[in-house]
């Protein structure tokens, strides 16, 4: 091919080029265009135009027993209008909450749990295998029953255990319930929104409510579980209100131990 025809090839494959990415972008603004023309299309359908914000950092908290300090008691107490004794009471709360929260930072993930499961299931399999072509090499086995701690008898057991244990395991492993997807409920914030609201009513007099009016259950309910956990953002707090004080779930008696609140005396 002679260079004037060589050139004319180049010139004209970066026209097409250019034309070709032209005629994508254009094609992408229309596409764009008629999305956001479109009223029933949600580019964030889960967070409905809401600002993403920083995830918030759980710091560390302290073991044991809680106490309140005499400015923390001193703001809940004067804002809210508790009386002393209710001090106990409430520290005995946020002590079974942050206890709680220990207790699930040591637990092992439903779905870590089904992946230990499903690999010990394959390597025992593997060693199953193993394990019987050993014991079948007549050499083998010659020279393993020949030592005093290794009789014939036990060879024979631990190959019958070893049948059926890989498929135990994928049948424990299947049997893990992980839950359905997205965030779970929490029971231990569950559970101490519930003890606070029968703290609440018992000492205040007041019905435990969303009502606007200062000062509010809301409002108790958040400076207390900021103390409690300071990791758990006002939303969280606000969400979890809203169910304890339509249902009332303290009030019965039969979803108490779920909870495990303490008990209040009337």
């Amino acid at each position: 091919m002679t260079k004037p025809l060589l050139a004319a090839a180049d010139a004209s494959g970066v026209v097409c080029g250019e034309l070709k990415a032209t005629m994508m972008n254009d094609a992408a603004r229309k596409i764009e265009h008629a999305v956001d023309g479109n009223a029933s299309v949600k580019k964030r359908p889960h967070r409905q135009g809401k600002p993403l914000r920083k995830r918030a950092k759980r710091l560390a908290l302290p073991d044991g027993r809680f106490r309140f300090s005499d400015e923390q008691w001193r703001e809940v107490s004067e804002r809210f209008g508790f009386p002393s004794d209710a001090r106990y009471r409430m520290e005995i709360t946020i002590t079974i909450f942050r206890n709680n929260l220990a207790e699930e930072a040591d637990a092992v993930p439903p779905s870590m749990t089904r992946q230990h499961l499903r690999q010990l299931a394959k390597t025992t399999k593997s060693f199953f295998v193993d394990f019987q072509s050993a014991i079948n090499d007549s050499r083998a086995s010659e020279l393993l029953t020949r030592q005093p701690d290794c009789q014939a008898l036990r060879l024979c057991r631990l190959e019958q255990d070893l049948r059926g244990l890989s498929e135990s395991l994928t049948i424990a492993a299947n049997a893990v319930q992980l839950g359905p997807p997205g965030a779970g409920l929490d029971w231990n914030i569950f559970g101490i929104v519930n003890a606070l609201a029968a703290l609440w009513e018992k000492h205040t007099g007041k019905q435990f409510n969303r009502s606007k009016t200062r000062p509010n259950a809301t409002d108790f309910v958040i400076a207390v579980g900021r103390i409690a956990d300071p990791g758990v953002h006002r939303d969280t707090w606000e969400n979890v209100l809203r169910s304890v004080a339509a249902n009332r779930f303290w009030e019965n008696s039969h979803f108490i131990p779920l909870l495990n609140l303490p008990a209040i005396d009337s």
